[in-house]
């Protein structure tokens, strides 16, 4: 599910916020005095823990046999001097709010941990097996580790005496119930996300008599998505369970997916209480029981809905990130061979220009396409993406809207098209709304619109051809502070709206120039202006002047609203062309001048 950034409310019949602690138990059994020390417990690599239910303000992990867990120490030591050993579990029974295993006899033996001398021992427990030091510092993933608990407990060295392990959840929980107020609606997915502070991510900690400390986030990410095979109910009502980073969480905003009347929508919720914003306490188990008010919603884009390149694009990107993408789709507990995506992007894109079309590949179905179980990990792995550098030349335009799927990229490096593959370069591209976007760049490329681009600071087209128009637009970037071209498309065209940290426009050539709304702007000039028919500019009060180089056309001249706050503005246009339609509005600290090759001055106004 991606991530969404225009919250749509919804209407809350009930939530209930039950905060239970979450428990489970492991024993040192006494040993025969062979020294080895041997356990009791639960838990599995493969079948995982499961939650129970509720058992006086408590929640059971109940661990399920062939569960393993690794115990480490600082002193004890395995035969061969390991300090740690993996041990098998064997379910044992429910007590209250615990539940109880013990240890495979099989795995203690000659591998088992041993006490070596006498003394006060320290033992540090996980479940699953993480890589723990004997110090108990360790390092997780809340995407990969959704299960994780650890234990840890001083002993005096006893080989007769029992020692016992009390396990702690490493994360926060959540159980999500959604009902819809229509039973045709299907609740399709969800998501949490934080406003505030981050809600997965990695992590490194130590573990500590009741959980953990000195915990600190190295790879933060603000949403959290449910553990699919935890996921229950029914079409209309669905439960998810989330496992979130070890700390209090709030302002926290939940997104549900879900379909109706055919179409898939989006709504979310701020979750609070009474006006304000519940804080989620760490390590606790949140119960929530929400109702879907199924009015409305944002509409969500499916892949069938975007256009032949943007798809293009996504085929690109799954190329080449193929690898990471089978790696994060086993994550999801979805089979996904990375050679897929390679080599649906060489069907679609590079072998079949023409003949077949790239949205193909995401309509779920068929040998040459995305299955309908890869399509929602494709989505979220899409989500995820911050680099975009093309390797292969696309030919169809890609829309704003198809970026909806790339929130979170911050450079689009070499977005080539393919003059081959284009009549008379018709290619265009719009991008509109990355909110995370820093920089772009395109390589052949006649048509690109910008806007709405908060973090964007640098903008390059390279390698225009001469005989072909390029249109240029920039709008809504406040962080550009200049922009210079470097390629020679003479019969270009570049608007400039609404950039309020633009303060230099540098150009090589073009055939019409529009400015509007650049209060920072101080200077606009071009160096072969042979092709130049029109120049506008307007509401720029700082805008100092500049110059025009070789004007043969006549060329119509607008200025409005500019240069209010400086003195001595001065725009030069230089060259046999002449002015016509010239016009001066609220602009009278500024001067445009008509000068001949000759250095003569021809016209002023």
């Amino acid at each position: 599910m991606k991530q969404l950034y225009h919250p749509v409310a919804f209407v809350l019949a009930a939530l209930v916020c039950l905060l239970m602690s979450v428990s489970g138990c492991a024993l040192f059994e006494e040993t025969t005095g062979d020294q080895v020390i041997r356990f009791t417990a639960a838990s599995s690599l493969d079948t995982k823990v499961y939650y129970g239910n509720e058992q006086n303000g408590k929640i059971q992990l109940i661990w399920e046999t062939g569960d393993q867990i690794r115990i480490v120490s600082d002193r004890a030591r395995t035969s061969s001097g390991s300090s740690s050993h993996d041990y098998r579990l064997r379910h044992d029974r429910e007590e209250g709010s615990h539940s109880y295993a013990k240890f495979d006899l099989n795995d203690a033996g000659e591998n088992g941990l041993r006490w070596e001398e006498s003394g006060d021992y320290e033992f540090y427990a996980t479940y699953p097996a993480v890589s723990v030091s004997s110090d108990g510092s360790f390092s997780a993933d809340v995407s990969d580790d959704r299960y994780l608990m650890v234990a840890h407990t001083t002993a005096a060295y006893n080989t007769q005496r029992k020692v016992f392990l009390s396990f702690y959840p490493a994360f926060t929980a959540f159980e999500v119930t959604i009902t819809a107020d229509d039973s045709s609606v299907s609740v399709d997915d969800s998501e949490l996300y934080s406003l505030v502070t981050p809600m997965a991510g990695k992590f490194t900690a130590k573990i500590g008599n009741a959980g953990i400390y000195d915990y600190n986030v190295t790879s933060p990410e603000r949403s959290a998505y449910p553990a699919s095979s935890l996921t229950s109910g029914s079409r209309s009502s669905k439960t998810f369970i989330f496992f979130c980073l070890p700390q209090d969480l709030r302002n926290v905003v939940l997104y549900c997916t879900f379909t109706k009347d055919g179409q898939t929508r989006t709504k979310s919720l701020a979750l609070s209480s009474g006006g304000s914003s519940i804080v989620f306490s760490a390590c606790k188990y949140h119960r929530l029981n929400l109702t879907l008010d199924s009015s409305g919603g944002d509409v969500e884009i499916e892949f069938s809905d975007m256009s032949m390149g943007g798809c293009q694009m996504l085929l690109s990107l799954l190329k080449q990130n193929a690898g990471s993408l089978q790696q994060y789709a086993q994550n999801r507990g979805v089979t996904l061979d990375q050679n897929l995506a390679v080599n649906l992007f060489n069907y679609y894109v590079n072998n079949n220009v023409g003949q077949v079309d790239a949205r193909d590949a995401f309509k779920g179905t068929g040998s040459n396409s995305f299955t309908s179980d890869q399509l929602p990990v494709i989505k979220d792995f899409l989500g995820t993406l911050t680099n975009y550098t093309h390797q292969n030349s696309l030919w169809a335009s890609i829309e704003a809207t198809d970026f909806v799927f790339v929130p979170n990229l911050e450079t689009i490096n070499q977005l080539e098209v393919d003059p081959q593959k284009v009549n008379n370069y018709g290619m265009s591209i719009d991008v509109s709304g990355l909110q995370k976007l820093k920089s772009i760049s395109l390589y052949k490329c006649t048509h690109l619109s910008v806007s709405d681009c908060p973090q964007l600071t640098s903008v390059q087209m390279m390698n225009i051809d001469n005989n072909y128009s390029c249109d240029f637009s920039l709008s809504n970037c406040p962080k550009v502070t200049s922009f210079s071209q470097d390629w020679n498309g003479q019969r270009c065209s570049f608007s400039f709206t609404n950039m309020s940290g633009l303060q230099t426009i540098s150009l090589k050539n073009g055939a019409s120039v529009t400015v509007d709304n650049c209060s920072a702007l101080t200077s606009l000039g071009m160096e072969q202006a042979s092709n130049l028919e029109s120049i506008s500019i307007s509401n720029a009060p700082n805008f100092t002047g500049g110059e025009f180089k070789t004007v043969e056309k006549t060329v119509s001249v607008s200025v409005s609203n500019c240069s209010a706050n400086v003195s001595g503005a001065t725009l030069i246009l230089r060259g046999n062309g002449n002015a016509t339609n010239a016009g001066k509005t609220n602009s009278d600290n500024l001067t445009v001048k008509f000068i001949d090759n000759g250095g003569n001055e021809k016209t002023r106004f």
